[in-house]
């Protein structure tokens, strides 16, 4: 009898349902920023000597690119200088963009790219803010600034044909020179249980 009562007390569960996010095409239209003219281009006094590190894709959680060329530069910009970087980036966030926070700041949620022209909030996937900011003259001083690795010039002066370099691809032969890096910089912040997934799967319906 007590079980029966119970059994009609207690609330039959719900299946839970996803809701699948909705794409969107965003908009990262930036605000025009005045960069000092020192900035990246003399070194700053808290400024430390550009270390480079190799990475042995062997031994890493990412073994099946053994054999690939990457590294990992350290104190590529000081303190101050990423202090400044930061000031700069949430500047160039305009206060009419749909891109800012629900607070109205410049950091807005991280969404997710799945490919013609739109993205996606799933933070289920992703879970941290993001500012987008399209700048040449900064990541101009930023490739300028990496080069002063010597391993780094000597490696990437000239990509041969076959090369193993993680990123340049030269499926039509011959030689590649690198002269600049993608103007699109994307600073991301994660706060107390912030995460980026590595695998998930997504399936949408476009518009039109």
């Amino acid at each position: 009898m007590f079980a029966k009562l119970q059994a009609a007390l207690t609330p039959t569960p719900q299946p839970r349902t996803r809701k699948t996010p909705v794409p969107i095409q965003p908009d990262y239209t930036c605000n025009p920023v005045a960069i000092p003219p020192t900035f990246l281009t003399t070194r700053a006094p808290d400024s430390l000597p550009i270390t480079t590190t190799p990475i042995d894709f062997s031994t890493s959680p990412l073994p099946e690119y053994a054999g690939l060329y990457a590294v990992v530069l350290d104190h590529v910009l000081s303190p101050s200088e990423c202090a400044t970087l930061l000031e700069l980036a949430e500047a160039s966030v305009p206060e009419t963009s749909k891109m800012r926070g629900e607070d109205g700041g410049p950091w807005g949620p991280a969404m997710v790219n799945v490919g013609g022209g739109y993205e996606v909030l799933e933070q289920g996937y992703r879970n941290g803010e993001r500012i987008v900011w399209d700048c040449e003259e900064v990541v101009g001083r930023l490739w300028e600034r990496c080069l002063q690795s010597e391993e780094v010039r000597r490696e990437l002066a000239v990509v041969e044909e076959g090369s193993k370099v993680v990123g340049v691809g030269n499926g039509n032969g011959g030689r590649w020179e690198v002269k600049e890096v993608n103007d699109r910089m994307r600073f991301l912040r994660y706060g107390v249980g912030g995460f980026f997934r590595r695998e998930f799967l997504f399936c949408f319906a476009f518009p039109g």
